[in-house]
């Protein structure tokens, strides 16, 4: 059990002090089972790996008590996914970014293992990336069958991060139906079905 959630500043490398994240705490393994944060009950223990990519109402609370997670046992997140669209003011997308990766960073303090989130409109591709840093080799993204090219383009995003290191990407995809899945299996990449689809789990 965590006594306290620390009011602290976490090392950053830019401007907005973005905390960066811990590259020995990045994810390793796509830990099973895969759930979205919200369609649980709050007893449920889960070793597995948290997703934010359900509403946002489904996962607000956590800012305001982000212990929830290493409490549930789990072994490795991605990080919220704070809506940022392309008509967000700029203002509100550091805000997002911040407070997801804040989290993310905490949650690393707590042992938790941490997928980058990218599916954030490309118009903030670059802000959603400040605290990442280079080498970093784990991601994860939310699949459409009508934007298939947008998974694409982020997987090799990654790669760049990822640099000398690219052999050891890890790249989630959470749904998207077969088309998806398809081309997931043809790049390399772990595909993960929509909630939905792995009602079992439970």
């Amino acid at each position: 059990m965590i006594e306290y959630v620390p009011d602290c500043r976490f090392p950053s490398n830019n401007q907005y002090d973005i905390p960066s994240l811990d590259l020995s705490r990045e994810a390793r393994y796509c830990d099973l089972p895969v759930v979205a944060w919200g369609t649980r009950k709050r007893v449920y223990k889960m070793p597995g790996t948290w997703h934010f990519y359900v509403d946002d109402y489904r996962f607000r609370s956590i800012w305001e008590r982000p212990e929830k997670i290493p409490e549930s046992g789990c072994r490795s997140v991605v990080e919220p996914n704070f809506s940022i669209y392309q008509q967000t003011p700029a203002a509100l997308s550091i805000w997002q970014v911040y407070r997801k990766r804040w989290l993310a960073r905490f949650w690393q303090s707590r042992g938790v293992n941490v997928f980058v989130d990218l599916n954030v409109n490309h118009a903030y591709m670059d802000l959603n990336l400040l605290g990442v840093p280079d080498g970093w080799t784990a991601f994860a993204t939310r699949g459409y069958s009508d934007r298939w090219k947008d998974t694409l383009r982020e997987h090799q995003l990654a790669g760049e991060i990822a640099g000398d290191r690219v052999h050891d990407l890890l790249f989630v995809v959470y749904g998207g139906g077969n088309l998806i899945k398809k081309l997931c299996g043809d790049h390399g990449l772990v595909w993960i079905p929509e909630q939905e689809a792995v009602k079992n789990l439970a």
